[in-house]
């Protein structure tokens, strides 16, 4: 089952040039604003584009090279020990272009207790992104060539974790 919902521009924004979730009101928001959504819909995963934690023309800092290998980090990072964390659910971000430097795994408020991050990568995703992302503890499924596969995601997301119900409320671009 899926429950979509998107802002006009593809992004979720206070203000020109302020993303939401990067701002210190997100989790006033998180708390009333995706309540109602979770309460009806009950999802295991919520789908957010990273354009909502991202500007277009942003670039993350530069991240050392990586130490693993290719075939280590192309393969999908779903430790137990983390996974265990993610018992409400998962924020799952699509990032195959690595631009996201993420600054918490689990989100504020009592609202996402238990609710974990899970990022989705491609092939063509940088490696040193692939390496910032295991040393974070970031979980990621790879899944796509150049891009991120949503399809093959959400094949991933059933099949590897159990998920049934996924809420979109990522933009235009993601719903594409």
């Amino acid at each position: 089952m899926a429950h979509n919902s998107s802002s006009v521009d593809g992004r979720i924004s206070l203000s020109p040039g302020v993303l939401l979730m990067t701002d210190e009101r997100w989790p006033v928001f998180t708390d009333s604003g995706y309540a109602d959504v979770k309460r009806r819909h009950h999802p295991q995963a919520i789908l957010e584009g990273s354009g909502s934690f991202v500007t277009d023309d942003s670039v993350g800092e530069e991240l050392p090279p990586s130490a693993e290998t290719a075939e280590v980090l192309q393969q999908h990072y779903l430790p137990d020990h983390i996974t265990a964390l993610a018992a409400n659910g998962w924020l799952v971000v699509p990032d195959s272009r690595g631009r996201v430097r993420w600054t918490c795994k689990q989100f504020p408020g009592p609202d996402w207790e238990g609710w974990h991050l899970l990022v989705l990568v491609a092939a063509a995703t940088p490696l040193a992104y692939l390496s910032f992302l295991r040393r974070e503890g970031i979980p990621y499924l790879m899944v796509g060539d150049q891009r991120v596969d949503l399809r093959a995601a959400l094949e991933e997301l059933g099949d590897r974790l159990g998920v049934q119900t996924v809420v979109s409320t990522g933009g235009g671009r993601l719903s594409r």
